[in-house]
């Protein structure tokens, strides 16, 4: 047994059979095992032999000269680095290779997924040319150019605040026919594109689900943020409401107490609430931020009446949701809480709003309890403007401040509560 080098690994010829040759490096060298074989045809394969589990096992790190006497010999130190704790290196291969090739398939199905543009371009191709031409025109409207804006965007990032933000331009302009066509239009194409297999959009949340139509009222319930006594009645409207689940009313108060999506709030999980730290950890995919810029982990502070609630849920075996929808492991439809919503506020006085408007509820009242606009951002997942510092550059988490900013909120609910001069005051638990 000899040390194997570039010089011996030169002369190594074949013999008609396939034979082996050792290192003679020992235990305390970190690669003992290690040695390269020589096939009938003369073919050099470096290999690490070692014993795990009772069983002789040869790991081969790769063909001589292609892989370099100095790599092998490194891969194998690292693989026997795993051996000493009980690690299979054939095993931690296999794995690393599988998630490479999940990633691989993401990417690739990533690269293949549908962009907005390519539904516009379908469902333009559905209607009439002078229609087409109308829509077209809409579309790349001077003050709002769909195309431009979210175009090239994949059809699976785009959420409500996207379209949200787009008819808010027309609105914001007084131009609210516009903003009810382009509403229309977009509303059509989205639908087709998810009745075209071609575009592969299973399990496709539609953004248009939620969203109502904008109304030529000055009133329109796009615009609303919940006053004082109207979140003070809405809270007692909910204590004494049994016609809607737990889940339910539990998502809607959890949309009021922290400002996050509907979306996100309704796919909590228990493996992503420390409730020891106190802290709801959103992962890239469920933000908006994190599908399409940062993929970053959004991070939410829970204060005792987030607790409250979540501690008021039962833990289901089988189903990793907080607020578990009526399909096995699978959260509520969207359209639940609008719905549920609508009829709730029938048995009140208080003015029709939706889910969506309760997180704009929560940044109107952070802006008046003197939160600042950075960290409303940061709270509510908004980058700000689109800034390339604060989407690439900027790694600190807002924690601390975010955390401050939402216990202020807090103290403003009780306040809020606590000043009800009604018999039956509100519970802020679930």
């Amino acid at each position: 047994m000899s040390s194997i080098t570039d010089r011996v690994l030169k002369t190594l010829k074949p013999t008609g059979k396939d034979y082996r040759i050792r290192d003679k490096a020992g235990v305390g060298s970190g690669y003992h095992g290690f040695g390269v074989k020589v096939s009938a045809r003369g073919k050099r394969t470096f290999f690490l032999e070692y014993t795990l589990g009772g069983k002789r096992r040869f790991l081969n790190l790769g063909h001589y000269p292609a892989k370099k006497l100095k790599g092998a010999r490194e891969e194998a130190k690292q693989a026997r680095t795993l051996i000493n704790q009980g690690v299979d290196p054939q095993l931690e291969r296999a794995r690393i290779e599988a998630e490479q090739e999940e990633e691989r398939k993401r990417i690739e199905a990533e690269n293949r997924a549908t962009t907005v543009n390519e539904v516009l371009d379908f469902y333009l191709g559905t209607l009439r040319e002078t229609t087409g031409k109308e829509v077209e025109r809409l579309l790349i409207n001077r003050y709002c150019n769909v195309r431009k804006r979210i175009g090239d965007r994949k059809m699976k990032d785009i959420v409500e605040d996207d379209v949200e933000d787009l008819l808010d331009v027309h609105l914001n302009r007084g131009t609210r026919r516009n903003a009810g066509k382009l509403y229309s239009y977009l509303a059509s194409a989205f639908k087709q594109a998810r009745q075209h297999k071609p575009f592969e959009l299973k399990g496709w949340v539609n953004p248009f689900n939620d969203i109502p139509k904008p109304k030529d009222s000055s009133g329109t319930p796009r615009d609303r943020a919940l006053s004082v006594d109207e979140i003070r009645a809405f809270l007692n409207l909910m204590e004494g409401y049994h016609s809607a689940s737990d889940g339910i009313k539990g998502v809607l108060k959890l949309i009021l107490f922290t400002g996050q999506r509907v979306e996100q709030v309704s796919r909590m999980q228990w493996e992503h609430v420390d409730l020891e730290e106190r802290l709801w950890r959103v992962p890239p995919d469920e933000t908006k931020m994190g599908k399409s810029r940062t993929r970053k982990t959004l991070l939410v502070p829970m204060t005792d009446i987030v607790l409250e609630v979540i501690h008021a849920m039962p833990m289901i075996e089988g189903n990793g949701f907080v607020f578990p929808g009526v399909k096995e492991d699978s959260p509520y439809d969207l359209g639940s809480f609008a719905h549920a919503l609508i009829k709730m506020l029938r048995q009140s006085d208080i003015e029709h709003f939706t889910p969506r408007d309760l997180r704009r509820t929560v940044t109107t009242h952070l802006a008046r309890l003197g939160v600042s606009k950075e960290i409303r951002s940061k709270i509510q997942d908004h980058s700000l403007g689109g800034d390339v510092e604060d989407i690439h550059y900027d790694q600190h988490d807002y924690l601390k401040e975010k955390r401050v900013g939402l216990e202020r909120w807090e103290r403003e609910l009780q306040r809020i509560i606590s000043s009800n001069e009604k018999d039956n005051v509100v519970q802020l638990h679930g």
